[in-house]
């Protein structure tokens, strides 16, 4: 008997329906993928599902765990910690050599504060929270840098998970303008070269985000704990 291959078409379909369901908290950090029930759910064969776990595995967004299966990364206030500090490294670097570059190598940051703005008018959590990381990928960027880059993306899926994490759990999206408000301020003090002044900001914007993040998985920490 030959066996088709999934194709690239409902792997794709599959892994962003998944991954939207994933980052909108629709299922929940640490809940086992039941390969019947979800490939019944997502109207794919197990075979492509297999293909889907593979692809958000790869991402970060899903983990194998030996004789249990898949299920979905549980981010520890550990993990939280020290994607908080990779970020203020690498940002607060950029931050640095954005003072060095002319005025007009600032577009891309001005444009991603301009994407965040519109997903905050529309009032969407996918596009709010894939807007937020495109504007510190873009600060990243300014380094340019081949290492730091790819140490930025192997952090990345798990912090769009953090985002929508914090996001969904305070319902930013329903009021975002001050969420706009911060990155609009980051960005001119970026542009405006006043480095002393955007690493204080971008330290405070960090903070204040990693200590609600911590405290949201802590809450959900004690959540599993619980006996059912």
């Amino acid at each position: 008997m030959i066996r088709t291959a999934p194709s690239e078409s409902n792997v794709g379909r599959g892994a962003a329906t998944l991954r939207r369901r994933i980052l909108a908290g629709e299922v929940k950090p640490g809940r086992p993928l039941r390969e019947i029930a979800l490939a019944a759910e997502l109207d794919v064969s197990r075979n492509t599902l297999r293909e889907i776990l593979l692809v958000l595995a790869a991402e970060g967004l899903v983990q194998h765990v030996p004789h249990q299966g898949a299920r979905v990364v549980q981010l520890g206030v550990r993990d939280a910690r020290d994607i908080y500090l990779v970020r203020q490294l690498i940002e607060s670097a950029a931050i640095e050599r954005a003072a060095s570059l002319p005025p007009d190598a600032s577009g891309h940051l001005t444009a991603a504060v301009e994407r965040l703005a519109d997903a905050a008018r529309a009032h969407d959590l996918d596009r709010l929270v894939e807007a937020d990381l495109g504007f510190h990928r873009s600060l990243a960027a300014v380094l340019e840098s081949d290492r730091l880059t790819l140490l930025f993306r192997t952090i990345e899926t798990q912090l769009r998970l953090a985002f929508s994490i914090v996001a969904f759990a305070d319902r930013e999206y329903e009021q975002p303008e001050p969420l706009v408000e911060e990155h609009r301020r980051l960005h001119d003090l970026v542009i405006s070269g006043d480095v002393p002044a955007a690493k204080d900001a971008l330290r405070a914007h960090l903070a204040k985000y990693e200590t609600r993040l911590v405290a949201v998985l802590r809450e959900q920490e004690s959540a599993l704990e619980e006996p059912a």
